[in-house]
């Protein structure tokens, strides 16, 4: 639990900025939904299981930026782009890791 809060306070300083702009920006955020589909199809092996789950999340938030899916608390929709920025930034910390970690943060 620490661990978890812990990272995800790293995560919001490091990109909370930014994913509050592409929160605002649907444009900008199928941009990134884009960026983030190509290079987990371009890093399935390497992702291993973590490739289905991030499949799931680009879609669910697909879903969130069309309207088709709303009822879901600001908080959550803010981890999930920190993780796609991070995903699919050049910053060298393992990605498979800060995925697992946005993953996490968004289970009960």
């Amino acid at each position: 639990m620490l661990f978890k809060k812990l990272f995800g306070r790293i995560a919001y300083k490091l990109f909370f900025k930014e994913a509050k702009k592409y929160m605002n920006e649907p444009n900008k955020t199928k941009f990134l939904l884009s960026r983030s589909e190509r290079k987990a199809l371009n890093h399935k092996l390497t992702l291993g299981n973590v490739w289905r789950k991030l499949s799931l999340l680009i879609q669910w938030l697909k879903s969130w930026v069309t309207g088709e899916y709303r009822n879901v608390p600001y908080k959550i929709i803010i981890m999930l782009i920190v993780g796609l920025i991070y995903f699919v930034s050049s910053i060298d910390i393992h990605s498979r890791f800060f995925l697992e970690l946005a993953i996490l943060m968004t289970q009960p």
